[in-house]
């Protein structure tokens, strides 16, 4: 069996560890990765010398080819044909380092990176090197994390139109379980499949059906925490004091060296190409003043404005949870809503006589807009923006409707007893239509509105058999907090080691093997 990884930042360490621990059971002759992180690869060259005898396609050099040729549209048309669904655009657009401005790390930077000519030699060098890459390795399965790079969408693309298997990994927002999508798009047939087995044929696992029941309990008694997920606040970063002294001193004066020497070589020298290196000083200025600026500018001028916890028991509202941009849900998943003012806007003029739509924003999202967003909301006539430091689960409680792109609020609010408007594409969004709607037409999404909420019926048994099928065709990973050592809200009891979830994974994945 040969295996392609693509890999993301950190996910290079991890899909290493992963591929060992998949050795240990399987016969695995090649192994290739796509790597888009200099420095991470450099950094793992050097803890762990066994990723150069594997297969690296790497990004950067991918970028550096690129600024080198002019695009063939001639033979980007063949390729188009080849692997486009339908067109090869969604490369481009799935990846945000590439379409969208160079602070795209730090704000919503829609001023392009690459000029047009340039997007399309990349997508033309890319497709070349993966294409390169596929004959080396001949691979039997492809195994990504969310798609969020040039080569996750590529690398999904030219396995489909070879015939190779692709496992898809992301989470399914229920507990830590993480699941493995047949592609890289929402919602997984592979899913629905499952929950429409479980819908017609019943749940044959009894300890499946109980964990669902306990899951549904659980989140109508306390909270549908994930995890990963980031809890409310409107406050930027808080910084803690150092004691300065003279060794701290003189480590900074080191580090502020060496900070200057990778700053040259990222603009000038073997670095420039990378995009997934936003530079060493822009994130300190940004974490440090740009975003508690703009965070304290949002916090005085919305004092009098926000919606409070005390406005919502006498208010008819639907509930519009704000998804922190760039995000995957949009560019990939969703990509008619990238502009969410006016899905805001859309929605406000949906909804019946009296209606108000309460618009709350995403916590990882809080320093990084610009205040003119927010006053482009509030000047809806009928939109109010909620206090940042109310909890999701409070709006919910309270509303009407919740209407969502594809955010797992959607799903919370299913289980709350609320009829939900999905305007993108979710991975729940098959559930019975008594309880849930797509709205895809968006010319007859006040009809749609109108109908789901006349005939809306609350199904449990439903709902179950979506969760049962999600927990039983994924796995229990801490992947944001253990496998990629991220800052977020961790579910575990912390009983099971980093190396025991990287086996974890590792045969989960060859169990989803065909």
């Amino acid at each position: 069996m040969n295996i392609l990884f693509s890999t993301q930042g950190i996910g290079l360490e991890i899909y290493m560890n992963v591929l060992r621990k998949m050795r240990g059971v399987k016969d695995i002759d090649k192994a290739g990765f796509y790597v888009t992180n200099s420095h991470i690869y450099k950094d793992l060259c050097k803890s762990d010398p066994e990723i150069k005898k594997q297969f690296v396609l790497k990004e950067w050099e991918i970028l550096e080819k690129s600024s080198k040729i002019e695009p063939n549209i001639s033979l980007l048309k063949k390729y188009e044909e080849k692997i486009g669904q339908p067109f090869l655009w969604d490369l481009i657009v799935g990846d945000r380092r590439i379409y969208l401005g160079k602070n795209y790390a730090f704000a919503q930077d829609y001023k392009p990176h690459f000029s047009h000519e340039r997007m399309l030699s990349i997508i033309q060098v890319g497709i070349e090197d993966m294409e390169r890459m596929f004959d080396e390795i001949k691979p039997d399965l492809v195994v990504s994390f969310q798609c969020v790079t040039l080569g996750d969408h590529l690398s999904c693309l030219v396995a489909k139109s070879r015939g190779v298997q692709v496992l898809n990994l992301r989470p399914i927002r229920i507990k830590n379980y993480i699941f493995a999508g047949e592609d890289v798009y929402e919602p997984s047939q592979k899913l629905q499949n499952k929950y429409l087995e479980n819908k017609n044929n019943g749940i044959n696992d009894e300890s499946l059906k109980d964990e669902a029941k306990k899951y549904i309990l659980n989140v109508k008694e306390d909270n549908a925490l994930y995890e990963g997920v980031v809890l409310p606040s409107d406050k930027p970063p808080i910084t803690r004091k150092k004691q300065i002294n003279l060794n701290i001193l003189k480590d900074k004066i080191k580090n502020l060296l060496s900070s200057l020497d990778l700053e040259f070589n990222r603009k000038f020298g073997r670095e420039k190409y990378d995009t997934s290196i936003s530079g060493y000083f822009k994130p300190i200025i940004f974490e440090k003043f740009t975003k508690p600026y703009k965070a304290n500018s949002l916090r005085n001028y919305m004092a009098k404005r926000y919606l409070r916890q005390q406005d919502l028991k006498n208010l008819n509202y639907a509930f519009f949870p704000l998804h922190t941009e760039p995000e995957v849900t949009l560019s990939v998943y969703s990509k008619a809503h990238l502009n969410q003012i006016e899905t805001i806007r859309l929605i406000s003029h949906s909804l019946p006589v009296g209606m108000k739509l309460v618009v709350k924003e995403h916590p990882w999202a809080i320093g990084k807009r610009n205040l003119g967003f927010y006053k482009k909301i509030i000047s809806i006539p009928n939109v109010k923006l909620a206090d940042p430091i109310m909890s999701s689960r409070d709006l919910i409680k309270d509303a009407s409707l919740i209407t969502v792109i594809a955010s797992s609020i959607g799903f919370e609010g299913l289980i709350l007893g609320k009829p939900v408007a999905v305007f993108g594409n979710a991975p729940f969004s098959f559930l019975d239509d008594k309880m849930i709607r797509e709205v895809r037409d968006l010319s007859q999404s006040s009809q749609i509105i109108k109908k789901l909420i006349s005939d809306y019926e609350y199904d449990e048994e439903d709902i179950m058999a979506y969760i049962a099928a999600a927990i039983s065709e994924s796995t229990p990973v801490d992947y944001y907090t253990k496998l990629s050592k991220r800052l977020a809200f961790r579910l575990d009891d912390g009983e099971e080691s980093r190396d025991q979830q990287f086996e974890r994974l590792a045969l989960y994945l060859l169990s989803q093997k065909k």
